[in-house]
């Protein structure tokens, strides 16, 4: 871009956002002009540079007095930073570029910014220094949407150029209700002068273009063309005291009404196929193209708009209407909508969008607790709408929150179901069909295609619970209205879950009928009947689907469900048909990046196998069958046929987890196979670790029985030691994830509002220390995780050395909140509430050592060191308040397990991290960890600070700021006892969830 296309687009945007700051507009053209040529063309990431030095986000100098602008202003800043991304769209546009979504991301941040007023910086410094003046006003377009102008420049009277924020909100006044309500809806479709192309931001928007054949007679017409005014102050660069009105075919940027008349002229329109776009993509539409744009029931949908008469004008471009009518004016008012609010509910979808976008990508490869992860900061966003519970169309804390928490409630209720919480799994699945049932009859939002995914995952949650005539109804009903919406996907879904209900079903008639003496008639087989031909409809429909990977496993799982049923007969040629259909099943899966979905492939197979037994059945076949039911061809390190069914326990799992452990024993052993029960997953688990998770105690039972065979001698140390290491991670990740992850995202929000964070940090600690002790609202987890200690900063300065546990140092920082006791006990310290955790070596190479520190004192020192600069650049923050967090004095060396198995929760409840760096600190696992769990904290929430104390080679200490952009990878630290390797990447994995 050159300069000259600058100066031209700024123009454009002063008249687009209204700009009375006549001194910001002269600063930033005489900037532009002081920088470059007409024969200068930079990119525009290099523009911004620029332009960040000259107009820098803290008001003060970022690069050097030479750069910064004498006049600069934030508002100056918008300004040509707006002007700057509004050059590369308009660039974009005109080369055919693509836009990554990343580069879009960054276009909109700007725009954000600019009609929010807030400013664009990661320097805490300046974010201190609060919000500017927002740039730019909303109007209510004739089809319904919301548009803020950006950028407009009017040539002779017609658009040249214009650059809108389009933003469709769930409601009455979204498009799909326009077009078929009201007298206005009878305007929808239309056409534009100019050439225009579209970027979307968030929301799915469905094009409706039509074609437009002219007749002779309202008789034969469907609409009338009818020509199109405005009324609205005339555009002018310098505004002055212009307030002239005008009405008539001149464009008018800020409109306050617009016409349409009936021109007369008839035609025939026909709409043709629709065209969905998804965020991040982009469409253009020809110049006097007829078409009208719908957003996603009862969600936003949001676009930057480009029109460009350089690629295409037609004068006569018109809207089509009535056939019959005569005229219709639509008032531009936006009913009390803001530019920024408008524009910070787009950035709120955004957010969702992409914690549901790496939710769903963590789905995809089963990974399934980061996926938990990101629904739940999805449904955190909800959360904040205001008391009307973002239901109402304008309203711009989140809208139609309802909706949005509605999708979030599905996908949980799904996750959950893969981790085996069926009850929590159900309520969820629940909760979003009755919240549908709430927006039908609240809004009319029509939600048949959802609701038809989430009843079928309630029915298959159904149908894991034992609930079988229950998920029966929900699955019948799921596949009657799938085929009435022509819904063929969630038809294949249904018909084969309702196939795997019989299927069941028959198998519970058969052990009835095993204990009843007189039986005249064999109903399960017709049950089982009915389960073969309805799997065999998934099967064909899947194929019928495509050839993509969902279908695949579509076709694979009812494929193997065919086996199931085949080997249930009985009858060798239906056993044979069995190994068949699983033979195809494994063969589709293969190469799944799921190890969930391989694993079951493998239990199908090998449960085929065996089953298909004949007098020619040989040792080989059966060490086969034993194989795959073990998982023992698997890479180490994968999910096993076992873990596969601990994962999501079940009545039914159960008894094919007791089959394969029985014919593996049985077959297997002899061979070097046991049943893969102490294995370790992708995921660092096992499957004692999923049915701890789970509480499903069967299972549980019937892995340990496993186990203590498989074990022997030293079964019950072993065994003692696999359910402990389990219950700590299931403890984990309910204490984490559960009582304290909810507290520090809602820091998160009230830091937005203004709410210091060490409120947030406080408030941590007491429902941490509250979840410790067992209660109607929690299991209790004292003894498996240490309580929250700090070392009072001048006890500390008075010891001298590095304190250990002997010195008695430590105190409990905050007693449960119900505590009947009540605080100030002689563990507890009630003074501090700024707590500091040290991260550092130990230096002690003396053989034996038991303490960390040298001889000299020389960490304790660095510590004293450090924690004075970090008091003097935190004065608000005093020595009496301050306690440090030390794992030599905080953990228990006789017992140190719970201190170990609880610090990633201890780091969070700390305020800042100081790391006393080395040469080798960074080599180290524990101090690497320590930092990995420093950064995930200082990302996610923004309420904690890390630093690093370095040496130089003169001796003198400095304390900084911990570098962000480290990369840490556990693989290959540095440990003192290899022993340990296990303990620190289970904390890796754990820091990464901090988040």
């Amino acid at each position: 871009m050159s300069s000259t296309t600058l100066l031209r687009l700024l123009g454009g945007v002063v008249v687009a956002i209204n700009c009375a700051d006549q001194g910001a507009v002269s600063a930033v053209e005489t900037w532009i002009a002081s920088v470059g040529s007409e024969h200068t063309n930079r990119a525009w990431l290099d523009w911004l540079t620029l332009a960040d030095g000259a107009f820098p986000a803290d008001g003060g100098d970022s690069i050097g007095d030479n750069t910064r602008h004498a006049d600069a202003t934030t508002y100056a800043r918008h300004l040509v930073r707006l002007t700057v991304a509004i050059g590369h769209l308009r660039n974009a546009s005109r080369h055919n570029l693509p836009m990554p979504p990343e580069t879009l991301g960054h276009v909109w941040t700007i725009v954000h910014d600019a009609l929010t007023g807030t400013q664009d910086t990661t320097n805490t410094a300046a974010s201190e220094t609060g919000t500017t003046q927002p740039l730019g006003a909303a109007m209510r377009s004739s089809q319904g949407f919301l548009n803020v102008p950006l950028c407009s420049i009017v040539k002779d009277g017609n658009i040249d150029e214009l650059i809108r924020l389009h933003v469709w909100l769930p409601g009455k006044q979204s498009p799909a209700n326009a077009a078929k309500n009201g007298e206005a809806g009878a305007f929808a479709v239309h056409s534009h002068q100019p050439f225009a192309q579209s970027w979307i931001l968030a929301g799915e928007g469905t094009d409706h273009p039509y074609t437009a054949e002219p007749v002779d007679t309202a008789g034969d017409a469907t609409h009338a063309r009818y020509a199109l005014s405005w009324t609205g102050p005339v555009d002018r660069k310098d505004k002055g005291n212009d307030t002239d009105t005008d009405t008539g075919t001149v464009y008018k940027t800020h409109q306050t009404a617009s016409t349409v008349r009936n021109r007369g002229l008839y035609v025939r329109a026909a709409p043709l196929a629709p065209v969905r776009h998804g965020p991040g993509s982009t469409y253009t539409i020809p110049a006097a193209a007829y078409h009208w744009t719908e957003g996603p029931p009862g969600a936003l949908h949001a676009t930057l708009f480009y029109f460009d008469a350089s690629r295409g004008f037609v004068r006569d471009a018109d809207v089509l209407g009535p056939v019959d009518g005569d005229e219709h004016t639509q008032v531009r008012d936006p009913a009390g909508v803001t530019a920024a609010a408008l524009a910070s509910t787009v950035e709120r979808v955004r957010q969702w969008e992409a914690h549901m976008s790496r939710a769903r990508a963590h789905a995809r490869r089963a990974d399934w607790e980061p996926a938990l992860h990101e629904l739940d900061k999805a449904l955190a966003l909800t959360s904040q709408a205001d008391g009307r519970g973002g239901k109402s169309a304008d309203d711009t804390s989140f809208p139609n929150a309802t909706h949005y928490r509605c999708i979030v409630h599905g996908e949980m209720g799904s996750t959950n179901r893969r981790f085996g919480r069926y009850d929590v799994a159900a309520g969820f699945l629940e909760a979003a069909l009755a919240e549908m049932a709430r927006g039908e009859a609240e809004d009319g939002h029509a939600t048949g295609r959802q609701r038809l995914e989430v009843s079928g995952e309630l029915g298959v949650v159904y149908r894991h619970m034992g609930r079988l005539r229950d998920a029966e109804r929900v699955l019948q009903i799921q596949y009657t209205t799938a085929l009435d919406l022509g819904a063929d996907a969630a038809a294949c879904r249904a018909i084969g879950n309702l196939g795997m209900v019989n299927y069941q079903l028959s198998q519970e008639e058969t052990r009835a009928e095993t204990r009843t003496e007189d039986r005249t008639e064999d109903p399960h087989q017709d049950r089982l009947a009915t389960a073969i031909e309805q799997l065999q409809e998934r099967v064909a429909r899947a194929r019928r689907l495509g050839s993509g990977p969902q279908a695949a496993l579509w076709e694979a799982i009812g494929l193997q469900r065919l086996a199931l049923c085949y080997a249930a007969t009985g009858r060798p040629g239906d056993t044979r048909r069995g190994v068949e259909c699983a033979e195809t099943a494994f063969a589709l899966t293969a190469e799944s990046p799921d190890p969930t979905v391989v694993a079951f492939s493998s239990l199908f197979l090998g449960r085929a196998l065996a089953a298909d037994h004949t007098e020619q059945t040989t040792h080989a076949d059966r060490l086969r069958a034993a194989t795959y039911l073990s998982g023992a061809w698997l890479p180490v390190g994968r999910c096993t046929p076992a873990i596969a069914l601990c994962k999501e326990p079940s009545a039914e799992h159960r008894s094919y987890l007791a089959e394969l452990i029985a014919f593996v024993a049985s077959h297997g052993e002899g061979a070097g196979l046991d049943a893969g029960l102490d294995a370790v997953d992708e995921n660092g688990y096992t499957a004692l670790d999923y049915c701890v998770f789970n509480g499903d105690g069967a299972t549980e039972a019937l892995v340990v029985e496993a186990l203590h065979r498989q074990l022997h001698a030293r079964a019950d140390s072993a065994l003692a030691e696999r359910r402990t290491e389990a219950r700590l991670r299931k403890g984990y990740r309910e204490l984490f994830q559960d009582v304290m992850r909810p507290v520090l995202l809602g820091g998160t929000r009230d830091k937005d509002k203004g709410a210091p964070a060490a409120d947030t940090l406080t408030r941590l600690r007491r429902v941490y220390a509250s979840a410790l002790d067992a209660s109607p609202a929690s299991p209790g987890y004292r003894g498996v995780f240490d309580d929250f200690k700090c070392v009072p900063y001048r006890a500390f300065a008075a010891a001298g050395h590095l304190p250990g546990g002997a010195d008695n140092l430590a105190r409990r920082v905050a007693a449960p909140v119900d505590s009947g006791t009540g605080e100030g006990g002689p563990d507890v310290v009630d003074a501090v509430d700024y707590v500091v955790f040290i991260s550092y070596r130990w230096i002690n190479v003396t053989r034996d050592a038991t303490a960390p520190d040298d001889a000299a004192h020389t960490q304790y020192r660095r510590i004293c060191a450090a924690v004075e600069a970090f008091l003097h650049l935190h004065p608000d923050v005093t020595e009496d308040r301050l306690g440090l967090w030390i794992d030599h004095a905080c953990v228990d060396q006789a017992n140190p397990a719970p201190g170990i198995a609880a610090l990633p929760m201890l780091v969070a409840q700390c305020n800042a991290v100081i790391s006393l760096t080395s040469a080798d600190y960074y080599d180290r696992a524990w101090c690497s960890v320590e930092v990995m769990m420093a950064q995930v904290l200082c990302r996610a929430y923004g309420l904690h600070a890390w630093y690093e104390h370095v040496v130089d080679g003169d001796g003198h200490g400095t304390l900084r700021p911990g570098p962000m952009d480290i990369e840490i990878n556990m693989a290959h630290k540095v440990l003192a006892f290899e022993s340990d390797r296990p303990r620190i990447l289970f904390l890796e994995r754990q820091a990464k969830l901090l988040g």
